[in-house]
Parts: structure tokens; sequence; C-alpha cells
């Protein structure tokens, strides 16, 4: 199923699309099944999510016009997940992005984390500090953990992974560089980007999805995911052997070649005020955001 995270009364709406539209998952919770508060977060508890997919089988017919939505492109949006306990990363996960940056191959998956206060949502501004620290975009897949892992087998790596979102890895290269550790040019407030929708795992086709960065409606990356190093199972499966994931968790699985990084050294335009960059995936959907300068 896909779901977003939607405004409605300046409070949070979990949506799901069905074949006649997207239906208020909160709304109807609290007010026909009175179970309030209904979030991203319960589906996390696999008793719900069954309930909720024997729902979306059934007679949607009957469900009143008052809970159903034709569109949310108009909505304002919230972040997928509400409040993820890590932004894990990996970086240097494929190798035509191995090769633009002159980086050696990583031997294990590259990690690094985002700190939380750099999650931002679909259609909000990146703001940028005002000052000339050479900012980037790095379209990703994003992996949306939905069970608590630690020493995972091979075949429990699936099962503990709820779904994938599109996320956007956007870093000040000056600050990255600064030192050997990433995090500072890597966690700047807002700077993690994940939306607009989060497609379950067992819709998503990752042998055939592709990725596609655009600023100001220019294609800058695109790629398909199959280009990946390690698969978003082996990163799960790697990263469990040293730390319990929890549900909520967000794991940036990398970027293909096309940053601005990587471009001639004659020729790099960093992102500035009033550029738009989105970010495809395939099956998931497209975010998007406009950079600003902070006043």
């Amino acid at each position: 199923m896909k779901l977003s995270v939607i405004e409605i009364n300046h409070e949070p709406e979990l949506v799901v699309q069905t074949a006649t539209g997207w239906l208020k998952l909160t709304s109807y919770f609290d007010q026909v099944e009175e179970v309030p508060n209904f979030t991203m977060e319960n589906l996390f508890d696999s008793k719900v999510y069954k309930g909720l997919q024997f729902l979306l089988e059934s007679d949607l017919s009957q469900i009143d016009s008052r809970y159903w939505l034709d569109t949310i492109d108009d909505c304002a949006f919230y972040p997928v997940v509400s409040q993820p306990g890590k932004i894990l990363a990996v970086g240097l996960n494929y190798k035509n992005h191995i090769a633009e940056v002159k980086m050696d191959k990583p031997q294990v998956p590259e990690i690094f984390n985002k700190l939380t206060t750099s999650l931002n949502s679909h259609n909000s501004p990146i703001f940028l500090p005002n000052n000339d620290w050479e900012y980037d975009y790095e379209g990703e897949l994003v992996i949306v953990i939905g069970k608590e892992a630690k020493n995972l087998a091979s075949d429990e790596v699936d099962r503990a992974i709820f779904g994938y979102t599109v996320g956007n890895d956007v870093t000040a290269r000056q600050l990255q560089f600064q030192t050997s550790q990433w995090l500072i040019g890597k966690s700047l407030d807002g700077f993690a980007p994940v939306g607009p929708s989060l497609l379950t795992k067992d819709q998503m086709d990752l042998g055939q999805a592709r990725l596609t960065t655009k600023v100001n409606g220019q294609i800058v990356q695109e790629a398909p995911l199959t280009d990946m190093l390690y698969s978003p199972q082996e990163i799960v499966r790697y990263l469990s052997q040293y730390m319990t994931l929890k549900p909520g968790d967000l794991i940036f699985t990398g970027t293909p070649s096309g940053v601005i990084m990587g471009h001639n050294p004659n020729q790099l335009e960093w992102l500035t005020q009033g550029d738009t960059v989105t970010v495809s995936i395939s099956g998931i959907g497209t975010l998007e955001n406009t950079i600003r300068y902070e006043k």
C-alpha cells in the first residue's frame, strides 16, 4: 500500500491510496473504530497492519464521503515517519558515484548518520545558512524499519523492513570534509527531506525501480536501484550486526553519480536560493523541495 501523512486542520492525517481515492485513516479510525491518534507508527504492529489490509479489501463504498480525498497533490505534508529514533545513511554505494568523487570502493557499507533534527518533508523549504558552504543534493532510496531487529540472518531481513520512501541527503560539502567525520555537513536542520509517500515492501519492485533527480527541471541523476553496491537487504543485515534497529528508523541507501561535487571543478554550481530539487523513484513518487536562505 502507498501511505502519506498530510496536514488537515493543522494536524497530521495518515492517508492511504486506494483505487477510488485517498482514505483518511486518522479520521476514520478516530470516529468509526474509536482508535484516537492513528499514525504511521501504529502500522508497525503487524496485527494493526493486517486489520488495515482487511479493511482495504472490503467494500470501501460503504465508507462515508467525509473520509475521502480525490487527491493530495495540493496538501501540506509531514515526514512519513514523525520521530525516527535514528537516521542512518550509506555513503559510496553506487559504483559510478564512487568513480566521480574519486574515492576508494568500500569493502563494507560506509555508514554515517544524520541527526533527527535534519528531518524534513515533501514541499517544505530547505533553509540554507547564509554561508558559502557548497550545498549539494543526493537523491536516495530510504528504507523504513518496521520491526526491532538485531543480528539478523539473511532470511530474516525482509521481516524487519516496513517499506521505502524517497529522500534527499542534502549536504554542505565544505563542512562535510572539514574533518574526517561527515556528521556536521550532513546534519544541518532540514537536510533530510523524505516523502511524499511510503510504499510498503510488498509493493516495491527494487529490481525495476529507477531513481531520477532534477534541479530546476533538468535531470542531474538517473540510475536503476540495481546499481547499488550493497542492496537494501544487505545494508539492513549489516547494520543489525552492530546495533538494534527500531521501528521507524530511516536508512538512506546512497546516491548515484551526478552530484555537484563530481562535476568539472571549473563548472561547480552549488545549490542556491530559488533552486527546486526533485527526487523521483518509480512506484513511490516525487519528493520536491525548494532552496531558501535563512533570514
